[in-house]
């Protein structure tokens, strides 16, 4: 990556290295990172829900304006 001087290259390996110590954390310890990855996901969706709400509030009242 680095000879081609790659944009983000270094983003994309600590990507890769944070990737193979969550997958070893969720191999040692299923029944802890089943509550973790549980609630990272409901977090997650939570905010998606409210993001693609706002936008389509956002985007009507764009309509309505014009």
């Amino acid at each position: 990556m680095r000879r081609e001087a790659a944009d983000g290259a270094g983003w994309m390996l600590a990507a890769g290295v944070l990737n193979a110590l969550l997958a070893m954390v969720i191999l040692a310890n299923p029944l802890m990172s089943w509550f973790a990855l549980s609630t990272v996901w409901g977090v997650y969706l939570g905010a998606s829900g409210v993001a693609l709400a706002a936008e389509a509030f956002a985007s009507s009242r764009g309509k309505n304006a014009a």
